[in-house]
């Protein structure tokens, strides 16, 4: 289901992917550089123009990958910069939420943990199994867009729950999931 999503999600990147004829790990450091926009206006308490930054870096976040499958240029490292540019992202964001002053730095902590955890769980996995597994149990855009909704409707303290709340369920989840295939 998620894969059938992300396909869907996909066609309507590759128009532009088409246009852009771009190294994609160029949009993978843009997409970097607007998440450090969007957590430096969330510590400014300007969370509107931080919901626009984090919307731009997850549509670049999105694309590179397209720019890079359509234009054939897909590579290893290119794999590895998109997965440890999406870890800082993480961090800036979940963060800057900390030093805006929206949640503590137990809930911000405790929360990069278990993002931080279930994403290394997932590279575990892949590498023991061979599979895409990452791909299939990645609950990154479902965080991006509930951050985009708290920030957007000045609910960043209840975002910050919930986002905590899917990376615990990710985590387990993962845990399971290497206990069945591994």
């Amino acid at each position: 289901m998620i894969a059938d999503s992300k396909d869907y999600v996909e066609s309507f990147l590759v128009p532009v992917a088409k246009r852009l004829n771009v190294n994609p790990n160029i949009i993978t450091l843009l997409a970097i550089i607007f998440m450090f926009l969007c957590g430096y206006e969330i510590f400014l308490s300007n969370i509107v123009l931080g919901a626009l930054f984090l919307f731009i870096s997850g549509f670049l976040d999105l694309l590179d990958g397209t720019v890079a499958k359509f234009h054939k240029t897909t590579s290893k490292f290119g794999m590895f910069f998109d997965r440890v540019g999406d870890r800082i992202s993480d961090f800036v964001l979940i963060f800057s939420t900390f030093l805006g002053g929206y949640v503590s730095a137990v809930i911000a902590f405790t929360t990069i943990f278990f993002v931080y955890m279930a994403s290394y769980e997932s590279s575990v996995i892949e590498s023991g199994t061979k599979s895409k597994v990452g791909e299939k149990l990645s609950m990154r855009a479902v965080r991006l867009s509930v951050m985009f909704f708290g920030l957007l409707f000045s609910q960043v303290y209840y975002a910050v729950l919930i986002v905590l709340l899917i990376g615990i369920y990710s985590f387990f989840e993962r845990f399971y999931h290497a206990w069945r295939y591994l």
